[in-house]
């Protein structure tokens, strides 16, 4: 697989995987933005909500993006449309992701939502 279908594989992966999904693929200084009421959340935090939060059942990712800033950072967007188990309306969303190459595999470091726009 190539390096922007690696990090599209894994942002797919974010919306719907689980807890030890994210332990594994989070780095040690991840930062997420989310719409309040969640707001900026560190990795304890995020790992801490992951498991009680409904995870999404439908995904669709348009115009992804893909900027390399180095061998070993990149910068994802695109936009969301996102629907969880029985929800009649989509969360529709902005994203952007920051990945990392640590340790030999990508970490997402940041993470940002935003809607209305």
């Amino acid at each position: 697989m190539s390096r922007d279908d690696d990090l599209l594989t894994l942002e797919r992966e974010f919306w719907k995987g689980d807890a030890d999904f994210y332990r594994r693929h989070l780095s040690d200084h991840a930062v997420m933005v989310f719409p309040e009421p969640a707001g900026v959340l560190t990795r304890d935090q995020v790992l801490a909500a992951i498991g009680s939060a409904p995870r999404w059942a439908d995904l669709h990712i348009e115009d992804p993006r893909i900027v390399n800033l180095t061998s070993e950072t990149a910068i994802l967007t695109y936009k969301a449309t996102a629907r969880r188990g029985g929800d009649a309306t989509p969360y529709v969303a902005l994203v952007s992701s920051v990945y990392v190459n640590g340790e030999g595999r990508w970490l997402l470091a940041f993470h940002q939502h935003t809607v209305g726009a």
